[in-house]
């Protein structure tokens, strides 16, 4: 098994896997095989990554249920792009103890009483407060909040989503930014910047939708262009400074669209 301290690096939890890359008519016996290597050649618990976007396959719940009964490495399952239907049915499908994620926030209290594991949404990483919140409602069985708290989150998606296909990922930048997260830039690649008018009307129908409410420091106003520093609220004593909380590496930092 590989020994993740050769590389001076400790082991990960787990391993988010996607099906083989570019040719999207592999057999599934050549899926199950790529599993089966990745799973030969790590010790360490493994996820599928389904993301037929991007991958060009699509993981059914048979196959799926085919692949944690064959290797008992693989634990789980992120539906990046699961239509509802299919996320209940590979919650249905898989044996207790198989771990669930879905990739969209909308998802979140329709399949939570079903034994959900998770979310993984650009929605959840730009506001985790309102996502935990839904979360524990829905754990809790408090369904009338619950749905209010959905319903907030899916407005604030389609928000999001809107400037998105318009403009590109750096909307997610900015987002973060205005959150007082010090990212100067994503994607990686080159694209197109928001103006002060679009990043202004961003932050509006977030903060119209309710987005900022409830935080200590809601962000400032006008908004920082992207070649400025974000406002970071000043640390209490005794803390450390709130620039050196900030990862090294969040310059080009993913949102939690991805795993």
């Amino acid at each position: 098994a590989t020994n993740w301290f050769i590389a001076g690096v400790a082991a990960p939890a787990a391993l988010a896997v996607s099906p083989p890359y570019y040719y999207g008519d592999h057999t599934p016996f050549e899926v199950a095989a790529h599993f089966a290597a990745v799973a030969e050649a790590v010790d360490t618990p493994i996820y599928i990554y389904d993301n037929p976007r991007y991958a060009g396959i699509a993981m059914s719940p048979f196959a799926t249920f085919r692949l944690a009964r064959a290797l008992p490495a693989i634990r789980g399952i992120i539906a990046e792009h699961a239509p509802l239907d299919a996320l209940l049915q590979h919650l249905r499908t898989l044996p207790n103890g198989f771990e669930v994620f879905a990739g969209s926030i909308e998802c979140l209290l329709p399949t939570a009483p079903y034994g959900l594991a998770g979310v993984t949404s650009a929605a959840g990483c730009a506001f985790p407060e309102l996502a935990v919140a839904l979360w524990e409602s829905a754990r809790n069985q408090d369904y009338t909040k619950a749905f209010e708290q959905q319903h907030q989150l899916n407005e604030l998606t389609a928000a999001l989503e809107g400037h998105v296909l318009t403009t590109g990922r750096t909307v997610y930048r900015d987002l973060l930014r205005m959150r007082g997260l010090s990212i100067k830039r994503y994607p990686r690649w080159p694209s197109e910047e928001l103006e002060e008018e679009g990043r202004n009307r961003l932050y509006e129908e977030l903060e119209g939708l309710g987005a900022f409410a409830g935080l200590s420091t809601p962000p400032p106003r006008p908004m920082p262009a992207p070649d400025e520093e974000p406002q970071v609220a000043a640390a209490p004593a005794g803390d450390p400074e709130p620039e050196a909380a900030l990862s090294e590496g969040s310059e080009g930092a993913e949102p939690a669209e991805q795993p």
